[in-house]
């Protein structure tokens, strides 16, 4: 499976609702049920379609899913390279992620549940701004693929984090 847009059919954009995935999901499950095959040979492609679909919703589901295949779906067009997923982050950007991860282990280490709190909610206004920037990205026209890639890159620092406060629930 190439293009999970593609094989949920739905259209390559960011702001997809987790709703509007699982329904295509459905949709593509439906059309690709085993019980249509009128033979064993098409039993095994809608056995297969059937996974791929499974697969697309999966890879779609999460915004940082969604932002990786929407970010090679586009580059695929031939959309301007801008920085690779795997590029390295800014200095700034490093040392303030640095800061917060010291940050984190702080607060968890004293257990003070208003400074976790505080701290939780936070993280979670960093992820949404991260999120705003994809969306914004991705909406431009042309979309702004090399913010876009720094975009991502700060996503996965942040849910990093988020998983760091939620590892640690007590």
């Amino acid at each position: 499976m190439d293009d999970p847009f593609h094989t949920l059919g739905l259209p390559r954009r960011f702001d997809l609702t987790p709703a509007d995935i699982s329904a295509a999901h459905r949709r593509s499950v439906a059309r690709f049920h085993p019980d249509r095959a009128t033979d064993a040979f098409e039993r095994d492609r809608l056995v297969r379609l059937s996974s791929e679909a499974g697969e697309a919703k999966q890879r779609l589901l999460t915004d940082l899913g969604r932002a990786e295949e929407l970010l090679r779906a586009l580059r695929g067009q031939g959309g301007s390279a801008g920085p690779g997923p795997s590029a390295q982050p800014s200095p700034a950007f490093l040392m303030e992620t640095i800061e917060l991860r010291e940050e984190i282990d702080a607060v968890l280490a004293s257990r003070d549940p208003a400074a976790r709190a505080s701290l939780e909610a936070r993280v979670g206004g960093l992820r949404a701004d991260c999120v705003a920037w994809l969306a914004s990205a991705f909406a431009a026209l042309p979309p702004d693929l090399a913010a876009a890639a720094e975009c991502l890159l700060r996503l996965r620092y942040v849910d990093r984090m988020v998983l760091r406060l939620q590892d640690t629930v007590t």
